[in-house]
C-alpha cells in the first residue's frame, strides 16, 4: 500500500505540474534572495553575491528540476517529451513519415495475417473440453493413398454403431448457403451440416437455447432447427436475447433458431468460421439432391471426427476402425473402395484430413515469406532513417555537445519513439528514478550538485554554462 501511495502522490504531481512548478519557483527564488543577501552582508558586492548564491544553490533551473523529479514520475516526463518532439519531427516530414508508415504496415500486416492463420492451423487448440481427445477420420484408398478423402454418410453410421474404442462419433461438412433473416436480402454464409450427437461428442454446450439432441431429426423435415454461431448471433441479430424460436430461412427452407453456440466455438474448420449449424439429415430441405448425400455409399462428402475413450491411443482406435472397414469391404463389395483408413488426432487433421499432411509445410513456407516481406520493409525503413539521419547531422552534433546520450538521442530520433517502444524502454525507469534526485524533500539540492536538468527534457541536454563533472555523465 505504501508504494501505491507514493506512486499515487507522484502521479498527482505530474497532473498538478504547473501551479506546483510555480510555488516551487517562488520558494526558490526566495532562498536565492536570503542567499544573496547574506553574501552581501559579508561584504561582497551585488554581481558577485548574485553569482556566488547561484553557484551555491546550484542554479534555479536545475533545482526545478531536481524538486520536479522527487514530486513527479521522471520517466512519465521524458516519455511525454519525447513524444512530442517525436511528433514534431514526423509532422515537419509527411512524405517520410507516408512511406516509413505504409512499408511497415505491409510488412508488419503480411506477417500478422500469415502467423494468425498459422497459429489457427497448427498450433491453437480447438475450444473445446479436453481437446486432446478428439481425432479426425478420413479414408485411403488405392487411387489416393498420399490424400485422405471424406466418407459417406451411410458408412459414418456403420462405424458409430460398431465402434467400441470412441465415446462418440460425428459427422459433418461445410457448404455455403443464402441466409434470410426478418424479410431482408439474403445474405452467403458458412454452414455447416452436423450430424445430431455433433454437439454431444464436442462437449460444447450453448450459451442460449440449447443445441441438437441425439436422435433429432431422423427423417428429413422432423427438426427444422439450427444453432447460430456466437459472432453470427451478435453481427446478424444484434444480440438479440430473444434469437431463440426466431425464424429464418437457408436457401428456399424455413428454419427456428433454437440455441447460440459459445463465443470461442466456430466449428471445427479453422479458416472457415461457420455461422449456422443445422442437422445433416435437414440437407434435403435446403439443397436438391441432397438425400442422395445420405443414402449413396459413394457419396464421399463428410468428416468424422471422434472422441477417444478413456486410455485409447490413437493408434488403437485406428486399428480397430481398420478392421470395422475390412467389415464394411466385405458387406458391400460394390461400393467400397476403402484400402485403409487415416486417423489422426484434431490438430494434426486441420484444415480437414485431405490437406493436414501438407499443412505445414506449407506453411512453413508461407511464414518464410512473410518474413522475408517484413525484413525488407524494415531495410527500406532503416535506409530512409539513414538518409533521414545524414541530413540532420547539425541537429545531432549540436545535441551531442548539449550532452545528450546516444540512447537518447536513438529515441528521440526514431520515427516510432513516440509510440509503443518508448513504454518498454521505460518500464525501469521506476526504479532508477531515486537515484537521480536528491535526498532532500521540498528544500534545494545540496550545494555542488550538477546535472543536466533546464533543458533536458527539450533538446536532449544540457543548459547550464558549467560543464559537468568528468565522474558523472551529463546526461
Amino acid at each position: 500500500m505504501a508504494v501505491l501511495r507514493e506512486f499515487w502522490r507522484r502521479f498527482r504531481g505530474v497532473l498538478r505540474r504547473d501551479p506546483a512548478d510555480q510555488d516551487l519557483e517562488r520558494e526558490l527564488r526566495f532562498h536565492l534572495e536570503l542567499a544573496e543577501e547574506e553574501l552581501r552582508a559579508k561584504g561582497h558586492s551585488r554581481a558577485e553575491a548574485a553569482r556566488m548564491a547561484r553557484v551555491r544553490l546550484g542554479g534555479v533551473p536545475q533545482a526545478l528540476e531536481a524538486l520536479r523529479d522527487q514530486r513527479g514520475l521522471p520517466w512519465l516526463d521524458d516519455l511525454r517529451t519525447d513524444v512530442r518532439i517525436g511528433a514534431r519531427g514526423l509532422a515537419r516530414r509527411p512524405g517520410f513519415t507516408a512511406a516509413a508508415a505504409l512499408t511497415l504496415a505491409i510488412g508488419i500486416g503480411a506477417t500478422a495475417a500469415v502467423a494468425a492463420v498459422a497459429n489457427s492451423l497448427l498450433f491453437e487448440p480447438l475450444p473445446v473440453p479436453d481437446p486432446e481427445e478428439l481425432v479426425m477420420v478420413a479414408q485411403l484408398d488405392e487411387h489416393t493413398a498420399e490424400f485422405p478423402h471424406a466418407l459417406s454418410y451411410p458408412e459414418y453410421l456403420d462405424y458409430r454403431e460398431r465402434s467400441d474404442v470412441l465415446d462418440g462419433l460425428a459427422a459433418h461438412t461445410a457448404a455455403e448457403e443464402l441466409l434470410s433473416i426478418g424479410g431482408r436480402a439474403a445474405e452467403r454464409v458458412w454452414i455447416e451440416y452436423v450430424s445430431d450427437n455433433y454437439f454431444d461428442v464436442l462437449q460444447v454446450e450453448a450459451e442460449r437455447g440449447r443445441t441438437f439432441r441425439p436422435g433429432e431429426g431422423r427423417r428429413p423435415g422432423d427438426a427444422p432447427f439450427v444453432v447460430l454461431s456466437h459472432e453470427a448471433w451478435r453481427t446478424r441479430f444484434g444480440g438479440d436475447p430473444a434469437v431463440v424460436g426466431q425464424a429464418v430461412r437457408l436457401g428456399p427452407a424455413s428454419m427456428t433458431v433454437i440455441g447460440v453456440a459459445p463465443e470461442p466455438f466456430v466449428g471445427t474448420y479453422g479458416l472457415v468460421p461457420i455461422e449456422v449449424f443445422v442437422l445433416a439429415t435437414e440437407g434435403a430441405l435446403i439443397e436438391p439432391g441432397w438425400t442422395e448425400l445420405l443414402t449413396n455409399r459413394l457419396a464421399e462428402s463428410f468428416v468424422l471426427t471422434g472422441r477417444l475413450r478413456p486410455g485409447v491411443s490413437v493408434g488403437e482406435a485406428a486399428a480397430q476402425l481398420d478392421v470395422l472397414a475390412d467389415a464394411q469391404a466385405a458387406e458391400h463389395p460394390d461400393a467400397s473402395r476403402h484400402s485403409r483408413l487415416y486417423v489422426v488426432s484434431e490438430r494434426q487433421g486441420r484444415p480437414f484430413p485431405g490437406a493436414s499432411r501438407h499443412t505445414a509445410p506449407l506453411m512453413t513456407v508461407v511464414m518464410g515469406l512473410a518474413s522475408l516481406v517484413l525484413l525488407i520493409a524494415v531495410a527500406n525503413v532503416g535506409t530512409l532513417m539513414v538518409g533521414c539521419g545524414i541530413a540532420r547531422r547539425r541537429e545531432i552534433a549540436l545535441r551531442t555537445a548539449l550532452g545528450a546520450t546516444r540512447r537518447r538521442l536513438m529515441r528521440q530520433l526514431s520515427p516510432r519513439a513516440c509510440s509503443w517502444r518508448s513504454w518498454g524502454e521505460r518500464a525501469a525507469g521506476w526504479s532508477r528514478s531515486g537515484r537521480r534526485t536528491s535526498s532532500s524533500q521540498g528544500l534545494p539540492p545540496p550545494r555542488g550538485s550538477s546535472g543536466c536538468w533546464s533543458t533536458r527534457r527539450s533538446t536532449g541536454g544540457c543548459s547550464d554554462s558549467r560543464p559537468p563533472p568528468r565522474s558523472r555523465p551529463a546526461c
